[in-house]
């Protein structure tokens, strides 16, 4: 099991920067760091080849539809060393763990390119293949686990997202002349939608929304602003309260919404979540939600399971970045046993 902690030191080594790793996907990094997963998955006895997709498949053979698990290794560009790259390495050791052991085939997917297009498991979904089930093992990149001081996160679906742009008018105005009380500041009024996004979210149970981009006009030091555009991303299970707080926002403030980008949740397999759960053991366990993208939420037509260990602090997507060696084995052992109850189902 060491092997895994190497493994994962070793690939960080690969587009190592000043300000973490950068593997962008098709860089000669991504194609050096593809070079290396494709060396462990024959050294764990699995045949390789690349689909259309440009996705690496290493598989063990066995009778029947296969058990497939994966993630990525492309990252951003000041990442640390375990997002996606943990669900790779985890599963290429999983297969030299269970080789000879089950009877199902097992696929280890490195897909291409999740932190940009999703390319990869987006075609390779595309033809709806004939799979037992696929499975995700991936850091939580929140604090949900650390904070809970919790081993493992059983998920229990991949949260949907409505991205929204909103413009709030008001009167531009000399900033030094006009009185307090004679104001139509627009971006006072924005401030206000702000606030009560905030509130309202509080008040919904699991639901998230973000106001992150601000942009006012003229945006000029002596002008009370005219206008002002602001940006909301929603995110929830449930694709009927995320319409509906979206209603809500606009119709409280009569404010007319432009929706740039939806997504609908991808619930888990509850199949998959028990087994899951039954093989976590004695490990301290929670149900969760994802409230981040993986290349598990295209995977909409068969049995599909995530399962979290913790992001220390609840950080990601920064060479700041930690998992501990224990829960990264706590990972491993989880999804060996999960991939060997489901051989047996």
């Amino acid at each position: 099991m060491d092997r895994l902690i190497t493994r994962i030191d070793e690939l960080a080594k690969v587009g190592v920067t000043d300000n973490g790793v950068c593997r962008r996907s098709g860089s000669g990094e991504d194609q050096i760091a593809r070079a290396n997963c494709i060396s462990y998955m024959m050294q764990a006895g699995m045949t390789v080849r690349k689909d259309n997709y440009n996705n690496i498949i290493g598989r063990l053979e066995g009778e029947g539809p296969p058990i497939v698990t994966g993630s990525h290794i492309d990252t951003v560009e000041t990442a640390g060393k375990y997002d996606g790259v943990l669900g790779v390495l985890a599963g290429i050791e999983a297969a030299d763990q269970l080789k000879g052991k089950i009877k199902s085939p097992l696929e280890v997917v490195i897909f291409n390119d999740e932190e940009i297009t999703m390319d990869g498991s987006i075609g390779y979904c595309s033809s709806q293949p004939d799979i037992k089930a696929f499975l995700e093992l991936h850091v939580e990149q929140g604090p949900v686990l650390d904070f809970q001081q919790k081993d493992i996160g059983v998920v229990s679906g991949i949260v949907g997202q409505r991205r929204c742009r909103f413009s709030v008018h008001g009167q531009e105005n000399h900033a030094g002349t006009t009185p307090m009380n004679m104001r139509d500041d627009a971006l006072v009024k924005c401030a206000k939608i702000v606030y009560y996004i905030n509130k309202r979210a509080l008040e919904h149970d699991g639901l998230v929304a973000t106001v992150g981009v601000l942009d006012v006009h003229p945006n000029s030091f002596s002008v009370v602003p005219g206008r002002v555009d602001f940006t909301m991303q929603v995110r929830d299970l449930d694709a009927y309260t995320m319409d509906k707080y979206v209603e809500e926002v606009s119709r409280k403030f009569d404010l007319r919404v432009e929706i740039t980008h939806r997504s609908e949740p991808t619930l888990c397999d509850e199949g998959i979540m028990n087994i899951i759960s039954e093989s976590c053991g004695d490990l301290e366990k929670v149900v969760m939600p994802s409230r981040a993208s993986h290349d598990a939420q295209n995977f909409t037509w068969c049995p599909m399971g995530m399962i979290f260990v913790p992001s220390i602090g609840g950080i990601s997507h920064s060479p700041l970045e930690k998992t501990s060696d224990k829960h990264c084995l706590d990972g491993l052992n989880v999804l060996v046993e999960t991939i060997r109850r489901i051989d047996v189902s």
